[in-house]
């Protein structure tokens, strides 16, 4: 006989041990809802407290700006009082406490008026700003608490509907009709009962209705009732197609620049190359960025919180990856095409459709087309992109450095030979194309850029270490340095002493940049030397993919010795073998980022590093004050 909640059910051993195991389980589930639902009520307490708070401070502001209207008031009456009907008021009023002559009571009076009036005005505007974020917060609070509401309701219903499957199950393998009665018993539980979770829905959408929606249930429901996510098969389809040609294209380039190897040949493919490379990796890494988002989706990763994005406004992973891939098959189409059009030659051996030269403004124009949309669509038709660039830019003057912002400039980091390449593409010429790489204004400009993302990060964590003055920063900061003195040297290539201090620098820059990624980034390797490589709390259940990572990227940021190990693949080892050998390095050090993302995301996921998410709801403006309301009641 098992019970539930004083009920009971007859039944053998089997049955007995069948409804025993299913008791656990309904205690299970039970004390699951119990336990979360005390926490969402409590959120919900929580959030209501600050929609009041809300209203309290915007009756302050209102009681304030007619406070400055009133000084507004008093200051026509000043500025008539000492200078009349006169246009010139504010220039003699400065002029006069600029040189602290001829200033008579009345000109007093007006110069504090003036300045309480400029105060005032000031903090006006401050707390506007103050109130908009902390609307904000609470809306995002609002639209977050019932996001795990939605989750708890659809938990029990699905518990529900599971329970009653296994009775069914278990009545028509056991030929015994006891599935009914303990239904009867689960529907007694709380979990299945309790009405809370209704009326907090009722109350929280009749809230947010009234604060933040202007009393429109249409975009009450849109903005707090869940919507279902589908992966667009069509958009996976294409994106794989896409692919698809793309590998068979860098079959198809790999194969003809093997077999026709003359002088001349490599000597058009080693121009050709860095046109089509930058905008290439940059496709390609779009292209993994997209994978990347598809897999913290799939994996149940919070990354529109982290990316502080809105997750109905964002680009799925499958709209990424798909512009992405048509890029990068689109750019080695064309690549292939123009070297097929190479080979075409008469029998006096005279190329059939043009020039070399030609070959190459035809290919030149095409991808300054491509890199022209590319720029003009990514920053006219994304927001968050503009932001965040200028955010990047601004770094020292802007409020606060936010996730996305130094995750931005981190992939920059790895798309330094996508920025050379681009500097290739605005300065190159047919006529140049042999001699660019030894022009002193090529170089210059390619050291510029080169050392740009680096430059930015630098600017990052220093700023990062104004704001909350953590050492961590300054470690940080440390490492951007180290990466700044190895790019600078290694453009330094004529002295050996200087080459020596180069090679120097980037050891160090890439052991220090390794230990970050380990130890900081995905928080693994904290206790080596006691066998401890991985954190406690990890997402992937198989281990061995963090292992596997851990030497792909220790392998990958060492990859720069082998022109070292291999002098044909350095710079003095032949033009063509070094621009193949830097196509090699650039992808490989995107699909490293690629990998670096993921497992960055994931550790800031689930412990905070950065402390962008302090708790797992989304912060409240004005704290927490639940006890205190409820001891108060």
């Amino acid at each position: 006989m098992t019970n539930l909640d004083g009920g009971a059910v007859e039944c053998g051993e089997e049955e007995e041990a069948f409804f025993s195991q299913l008791d656990k389980e309904v205690t299970k589930v039970n004390q699951f809802y119990v336990e979360q639902e005390g926490v969402f009520v409590k959120r919900h307490r929580d959030l209501l407290w600050q929609v009041d708070e809300i209203g309290r401070r915007r009756k302050e502001l209102a009681a304030f700006a007619a406070a400055q209207e009133e000084l507004r008031g008093q200051l026509k009456e000043a500025e008539y009082e000492a200078y009349g009907e006169s246009t010139a008021v504010k220039a003699k009023v400065y002029l006069v406490a600029a040189t602290n002559m001829n200033m008579g009571p009345k000109t007093r009076r007006l110069l504090e008026v003036s300045e309480r009036f400029s105060r005032s005005k000031a903090e006006l505007a401050a707390m506007e700003r103050a109130l908009k974020r902390q609307q904000k917060a609470v809306k995002d609070g609002f639209v977050d608490s019932m996001r795990g509401v939605y989750m708890l309701d659809a938990f029990r219903t699905l518990n529900m509907q599971g329970f009653e499957k296994i009775l069914k199950k278990h009545d028509k393998i056991a030929q015994w009709n006891a599935g009914a009665v303990y239904l009867g018993i689960v529907n007694k539980a709380y979990f299945s009962m309790s009405t809370e979770i209704k009326h907090l829905k009722a109350e929280s959408e009749a809230a947010y209705k009234a604060e933040f929606a202007a009393g429109d249930e249409r975009q009450t429901r849109n903005d707090l009732h869940p919507h279902a996510r589908y992966v667009n098969v069509v958009r996976v389809l294409l994106a794989g197609v896409f692919v698809g040609i793309s590998v068979q294209c860098v079959i198809g380039l790999v194969l003809t620049m093997s077999f026709e190897s003359t002088d001349d040949r490599l000597a058009y493919y080693s121009s050709l190359l860095p046109i089509f490379r930058g905008v290439g990796l940059l496709a390609l890494h779009v292209a993994m960025f997209g994978g990347n988002v598809g897999q913290w989706e799939f994996c149940g990763i919070n990354y529109p919180f982290i990316f502080n994005l809105s997750p109905k406004r964002m680009m799925n992973g499958e709209t990424v990856e798909l512009a992405g891939a048509v890029i990068l098959a689109f750019v080695l189409f064309v690549a292939i095409v123009l070297s097929e059009l190479y080979q075409a030659k008469h029998a006096d051996g005279a190329l059939v459709y043009g020039t070399p030269n030609e070959l190459f403004s035809s290919a030149l124009l095409t991808m300054r087309i491509v890199w022209a949309l590319v720029i003009l669509v990514s920053l006219g038709s994304f927001t968050w992109i503009q932001r965040t660039a200028w955010r990047i830019i601004a770094a020292w003057w802007t409020s606060q450095v936010e996730f996305g912002d130094f995750f931005t400039a981190d992939q920059l980091t790895s798309q330094v030979q996508m920025l050379r390449d681009l500097v290739y593409v605005i300065c190159v010429t047919p006529f140049n194309r042999y001699t660019l790489y030894d022009s002193l204004e090529f170089q210059g400009a390619s050291l510029g850029v080169s050392l740009m993302p680096f430059f930015f990060r630098l600017v990052q964590c220093l700023r990062r270490w104004r704001d909350r003055d953590n050492r961590m920063d300054l470690v940080n900061a440390g490492k951007y340095t180290a990466a700044l003195l190895a790019v600078g040297l290694g453009f330094q290539r004529s002295a050996p002493a200087v080459r020596v201090l180069g090679i120097v620098a980037k050891v160090v820059a890439t052991e220090y940049a390794l230990t970050w990624d380990l130890y900081v980034d995905w928080g693994l390797m904290r206790n080596p030397l006691r066998g401890q490589f991985l954190r406690p709390e990890l997402w992937l259940s198989r281990k061995w993919t963090y292992y596997l990572a851990i030497v792909i990227d220790v392998v990958l940021r060492h990859f720069w010795i082998l022109p070292m190990a291999i002098p044909s693949l350095g710079p003095r080892g032949g033009h063509f073998a070094h621009e193949c050998w830097l196509t090699l390095a650039g992808v490989l050090e995107v699909l490293r980022r690629a990998m670096w993302n993921f497992f960055r995301i994931e550790n800031e996921h689930l412990n905070n590093v950065e402390g962008y998410r302090a708790v797992h709801f989304v912060p409240l403006p004005f704290g927490e004050r639940t006890v205190q309301l409820n001891s108060g009641a």
